[in-house]
């Protein structure tokens, strides 16, 4: 049985990039990821952006899903083909905690600060949705050219932690297919750590790392 895997790989910031091996990856947005992750053509045969552009996500947030409506051509490309962006879910639950009181800023009523959040939520689904797609649309063309296809996506921990997110919508356009979400933690002491089953519960595999100290910052920092 020819095995077929996705490797999610998740740290704070990270940009949404998509490297398979044995195939061409069709760049979605922009050719910016050959700089930034050369190491990975050493073993992986191409590498591309797998995300929205910043301005669309952007564009997203203030107006809401309905703003993709008109796009076409090449804008229309440059987000995902099918859209499932529920508000009734874990994930979008976690999100509302993650935001705070940040959607609410300029709004008056209740009524307002759920809509702000909404829209704050549709553009991390349509970044979800996009990095997802672009990982099975990686998949299927290096199963096409060849045995053992693998795919590794790097992105932001919240677009994967616990299984949702991104690898929820890639184990919904590959059904069957064995998906791994590794999350990056870093820490202050490796010495120290004693992780909750919560903790426990964000990844397949969870890798601890020194946290490095920004530049000019004070000891102890």
């Amino acid at each position: 049985m020819r095995r077929v895997m996705a490797v999610c790989v998740a740290a704070a910031g990270a940009a949404g990039v998509v490297a398979a091996q044995g195939t061409y990856v069709p760049q979605r947005v922009y050719d910016a990821a050959r700089g930034a992750f050369a190491d990975f053509e050493v073993m992986l045969a191409d590498v591309a952006t797998a995300n929205v552009p910043r301005p669309l996500a952007s564009e997203i947030s203030k107006g809401g899903l309905g703003v993709l409506d008109g796009k076409t051509g090449e804008t229309r490309q440059l987000f995902a083909r099918e859209l499932v962006c529920p508000t009734d879910d874990d994930y979008f639950r976690r999100f509302v905690e993650a935001m705070g009181d940040h959607p609410g800023e300029g709004t008056s009523t209740v009524a307002e600060k759920r809509e702000a959040t909404e829209r704050f939520y549709f553009a991390q689904c349509v970044k979800d949705e996009t990095m997802a797609e672009s990982i099975a649309d990686a998949y299927r063309a290096a199963a096409a050219a060849g045995p053992r296809p693998l795919a590794v996506h790097v992105n932001g921990a919240f677009h994967s932690d616990f299984g949702a997110g991104t690898a929820a919508r890639t184990i919904r356009r590959l059904p069957g297919a064995r998906v791994v979400v590794v999350t990056v933690v870093p820490v202050a002491n490796l010495d120290a750590l004693s992780p909750a089953e919560s903790e426990r519960a964000r990844a397949h595999y969870l890798v601890y790392t020194i946290r490095l100290k920004a530049p000019g910052a004070p000891a102890g920092e």
